[in-house]
């Protein structure tokens, strides 16, 4: 495979995981009580949709167009998984309303991410591709943190 072959391979995948993110931090927002948190997990979702946005475009300079049949029909990646069979299921045992379930299973899938983002970095992507996906994963990451924080904070009022 060629570099410029393992190039848009990385963004086709980024650009999945971006949409599956979106829709879970989607889920999520309608899933939780705390309106502060909804409103966060639904910007997380845009800024996720404008991820998949701008990789987009960025294969699209590069000549490629972009594959419809990534991840399509639902979320893949686990933690994303984890959280809609949450918020779907009618099972008792996997029933959860709890914000803070509902966070940690966003921590799981926003992990996820970040190892996507790291394989890609890990490719030899042309200057302005990297600094997208630098950006990209620097804001995941700070999501991360929040999202992180947020359950600690949670946890100690509770205590």
């Amino acid at each position: 495979m060629t570099e410029n072959e393992r190039t848009v391979k990385a963004l086709h995948d980024l650009i999945a995981t971006s949409n599956d993110a979106a829709e879970g931090f989607a889920k999520a927002a309608k899933g939780v009580h705390d309106t502060e948190l909804s409103n966060w997990l639904a910007a997380a979702s845009n800024q996720r949709e404008a991820f998949s946005a701008d990789l987009t475009k960025e294969l699209k300079n590069m000549g490629q167009e972009p594959r419809v049949d990534l991840h399509a029909g639902g979320i893949l990646h686990k933690g994303w998984v984890d959280l809609e069979q949450r918020l779907r299921s009618t099972a008792p045992h996997l029933r959860s309303k709890d914000d803070v379930e509902i966070i940690r299973e966003c921590i799981a899938g926003e992990s996820g991410s970040l190892s996507h983002f790291d394989h890609a970095l890990a490719q030899n992507l042309n200057e302005d591709t990297r600094a997208l996906v630098v950006t990209q994963r620097t804001a995941l990451e700070d999501d991360l943190t929040y999202l992180q924080k947020k359950v600690s904070r949670t946890q100690s009022h509770r205590a």
